[in-house]
């Protein structure tokens, strides 16, 4: 089969975005609780919060190019990436579900000194299981068109994690009588979901191109590397900017609706309505990209974000009907960041892999998940600071109004600043849909030429 035009087959692709609802329902967990259930039900204070944000992305600063790093030197005939995916699952699922089980009648020392640890086991668990699931898709297909699909079906997948926790966490909260009994019995149910998800990657996905091992090479070497790439670096900042953006807005929807917006219980309904539209919109974006490219279809997606972004910092509690309006745009973008930027990675892999001869996957989404981790971590604990100097209160009902304009800005202004960025650096992404074409062309020749060479030097072998 041409790598070019390869297509994977339907029930294998369906098999390979089912990952996507595991790592969907622990993230968006992450982003659209996780600070406020140590603030409002756990009752830490904004900085406290800020610092599980800060180690917690520090260690994965760490263990996911670790891991990327280690998975590009194994050889099994699993695979380079599903054995690191099925050791890590079941821890995985347990240390998510220790998260949310926080007990009561602990200091605040004691309790962010718990959270500390159980977050650095869960962490690591992601990270076996996160990092080779995303360097699978340059595995599976060299087609450029194909490879956007992949990450649509990934994408969409994800899109229905956010759903069903955006459907269900609270009415969980309302069913179980606390928030803290539900958010503890809901967060074991979705890790059951998150193991169960993976099984089909695990069972269904076909390594295509999985090359042999990559000679070993340090921690530091293997950034060196991956960054000399221009490319990847542009790919990498069009990444971390969009993906902040949604971090920031996961992280403030339930501040902004509750204190602000005056909407409280409507939560459900504004989730739904963000995880919709972007579902709704992974079909179109995946069929632009195929007609205008990933970079043209990446800017006109976050143009038309951004600009309903800054509109949310006009939103009055009166205007509520106009928040779901608003928040169904937005949806429109969110799609836009999920799908783009990941099909943007595996084209730069190619690149290199022209230039050094060598197929560094893990390592390529071990980088690229550092710089997302790190950079989130920033920008989340920059919120906890943010909330914390703005006299935020922990549980507080009504709130001054420094700490409202601060969860008004972080909701609508802050983020369109950095999709605004994300565009700039998107139009100088040099890997258009020709300029791929080419670096195929260029490398079946050098495979063809590197085969060749062996052939002959294991003939002169034979006849010696």
């Amino acid at each position: 089969m041409n790598a070019k035009t390869e297509r994977v087959p339907l029930k294998e692709a369906l098999a390979y975005g089912s990952g996507a609802l595991g790592t969907a329902v622990t993230g968006s967990m992450f982003l659209f609780f996780f600070s406020y259930y140590l603030t409002d039900v756990v009752g830490l204070a904004p900085i406290a919060v800020m610092v599980l944000q800060l180690l917690r992305n520090t260690w994965n600063a760490v263990s996911d190019p670790l891991v990327g790093m280690f998975t590009d030197r194994t050889q099994s005939r699993f695979g380079r990436r599903k054995p690191f995916i099925a050791m890590g699952l079941i821890p995985f699922g347990l240390t998510f579900g220790l998260l949310w089980q926080v007990p009561r009648g602990l200091s605040p020392v004691l309790t962010v000194l718990l959270m500390a640890v159980v977050v650095v086991l869960y962490d690591a668990a992601q990270s076996m299981v996160s990092v080779p699931y995303s360097a699978l898709t340059p595995a599976m297909t060299a087609s450029y068109d194909e490879r956007t699909r992949l990450n649509g079906f990934r994408q969409g997948f994800s899109m229905l994690g956010g759903l069903l926790v955006g459907g269900t966490v609270e009415a969980a909260l309302v069913f179980f009588g606390t928030p803290a009994r539900g958010f503890g019995h809901i967060s074991w149910i979705f890790s059951a979901v998150a193991v169960g998800s993976f099984l089909p990657v695990l069972l269904g996905v076909k390594e295509r191109h999985a090359a042999p091992p990559v000679a070993t090479t340090g921690f530091f070497s293997m950034f060196r590397q991956t960054l000399k790439n221009r490319a990847f670096r542009i790919a990498l900042l069009v990444y971390l900017l969009s993906w902040v953006s949604v971090g920031i807005c996961s992280t403030m929807v339930i501040y902004f609706l509750n204190h602000w917006m005056k909407m409280e219980g409507q939560l459900t309904e504004m989730l739904l309505t963000v995880q919709l539209s972007a579902l709704v919109s992974i079909p179109l974006l995946v069929w632009l990209s195929s007609k205008w490219g990933k970079r043209a279809t990446f800017i006109a997606g976050m143009t038309f974000w951004a600009i309903f972004q800054v509109l949310l910092l006009a939103l009055r509690p009166e205007h509520a009907p106009y928040a779901v309006l608003l928040m169904a745009c937005v949806g429109t973008g969110v799609g836009a960041a999920h799908v783009l930027p990941w099909a943007m990675v595996p084209d730069c892999i190619e690149l290199d892999e022209l230039e050094s001869g060598e197929r560094r996957e893990g390592a390529y989404y071990g980088v690229m998940s550092f710089v997302e981790k790190v950079g989130t971590g920033l920008a989340l604990g920059g919120v906890g600071l943010v909330l914390q100097l703005s006299g935020y209160q922990s549980g507080g009902a009504v709130q001054p109004e420094s700490a409202l304009w601060a969860v008004r800005l972080l909701m609508g202004p802050v983020p369109a600043v950095l999709l605004l960025g994300s565009m700039v650096a998107a139009y100088f992404f040099p890997i258009s849909k020709a300029r791929y074409g080419e670096v195929c062309r260029a490398l079946e020749v050098k495979r063809a030429a590197k085969a060749l060479a062996l052939r002959d030097a294991s003939q002169e072998r034979a006849a010696a």
